[in-house]
């Protein structure tokens, strides 16, 4: 009768599975275990490793009494873009327990970006004209200060790329050089002593 009892009891009983990953698990530590604990990770990264903390065992019982596989679900990849995603677990169940899952968030944040300069043009000859600053390349648009050179000397050209969807904006400084013209010198001819 008493193994009945107890039985009737946690029959209404409701255990609440929530997410978290070490991270968000030491972010959350003093929130109540069974709220949304929101996770992140950067763009073009793997998901993290999912976890979950338990709420509403009785008489000192734990997971193991629950049978089945824990499996998350999300739409999030490491491709997708920059948001908030929701993650769903599922696939323990348990004759004793009624299982609420609480869905959990991921979302994910910009990427730094990377100004590649290897195709930019860092030596010029003075010709008297303004000579145009270009060869960088990023995720955004690139713009540079200042955007053309002239007079012989050095120049500390600072090159910005613009925020995306997906990246953080970025800037760098490459040091650009105009060199002394050395026009050649030509014989005069025709001359008579």
């Amino acid at each position: 009768a008493l193994i009945a009892a107890i039985n009737s009891h946690f029959d209404s009983v409701a255990l609440m599975i929530d997410f978290y990953t070490t991270m968000g698990a030491k972010i959350s530590k003093y929130k109540n275990p069974i709220n949304d604990v929101g996770v992140t990770e950067v763009y073009g990264t793997d998901n993290p490793t999912f976890s979950v903390t338990y709420n509403g065992f009785v008489l000192e019982q734990n997971e193991s009494v629950l049978t089945g596989t824990l499996v998350y679900t999300t739409d999030a990849t490491a491709s997708s873009d920059v948001g908030t995603y929701v993650v769903e677990a599922s696939g323990l169940s348990s004759d004793n327990y009624a299982i609420t899952y609480v869905d959990g968030t991921l979302t994910i944040t910009q990427a730094e970006q990377t100004i590649n300069v290897d195709s930019l043009t860092k030596v010029f000859t003075y010709n008297g004209s303004e000579q145009t600053i270009s060869g960088a390349t990023a995720q955004g648009a690139i713009t540079y200060s200042p955007a053309t050179v002239k007079n012989a000397g050095k120049y500390n050209i600072t090159i910005s790329a613009a925020a995306t969807k997906n990246y953080k904006a970025a800037t760098t400084t490459v040091e650009v050089e105009v060199l002394k013209a050395n026009p050649e010198y030509t014989k005069p001819t025709g001359l008579v002593a």
